[in-house]
């Protein structure tokens, strides 16, 4: 059984780890950064690094795969969307605690779309946000498949790309202002969000 001091120990050590290496990611190119680098910012010996992770990429990795897992956990599509009806203040409300998130570790997520040398990030979230939806078996259940898979890769690459917008533009929005304008284009669409009046012929 692990004595609770070293777990503790080897949690402050990940964190010194996480922090230095997302100050570096924010100082210089990914491709460019050295085991070095990150071990003499974290005030540790490579040995203590290896320990933990193989190299640089599974760092990153692993970073990468617990931080979306923070930021979408409290999202749960199954309780906004189901028998057919659109929960628009469940909605705005888990978009605003995910945009707080992302307000509160800004850094980090800067860094994730800014990086040249960081590649994949926004294919793992956008990946990771679509399994979320398809977890929703009313939604699955309820659509047909080609109309779903349409659905779900078009409002999830838009929120992806309303999120780096937002991200690089330091955030001139509050998560809630920008929670509702999303979810206005989700319920309503562009065109009607923007004042347009739909017709057809």
């Amino acid at each position: 059984m692990d004595h609770p001091s070293v777990d503790l120990r080897i949690k402050k050590t990940k964190h010194a780890i996480k922090e230095q290496f997302i100050k570096l990611l924010a100082e210089k190119n990914f491709t460019h950064i050295t085991i070095k680098d990150i071990t003499e910012k974290a005030l540790i010996g490579r040995g203590t690094f290896y320990l933990h992770y193989k190299d640089k990429y599974d760092l990153l990795s692993q970073i990468i795969k617990k931080e979306i897992q923070l930021l979408l956990k409290n999202l749960e599509p199954e309780k906004a969307l189901n028998y057919g009806r659109l929960k628009e203040k469940l909605v705005i409300e888990y978009i605003t605690k995910m945009l707080t998130h992302i307000r509160d570790h800004d850094l980090f997520f800067k860094v994730m779309f800014i990086n040249e040398g960081v590649v994949g990030f926004r294919q793992q979230l956008k990946k990771a946000m679509v399994g979320k939806v398809k977890e929703n078996p009313h939604f699955m259940n309820s659509a047909d498949p080609i109309d779903l898979e349409v659905t779900v890769t078009f409002v999830s690459s838009g929120i992806l790309g309303v999120l780096e917008w937002w991200i690089k533009a330091d955030m001139p929005l509050d998560p809630d202002v920008l929670a509702s304008k999303l979810q206005s284009i989700i319920s309503r669409g562009p065109a009607e969000t923007n004042g347009f009046r739909v017709i057809t012929e």
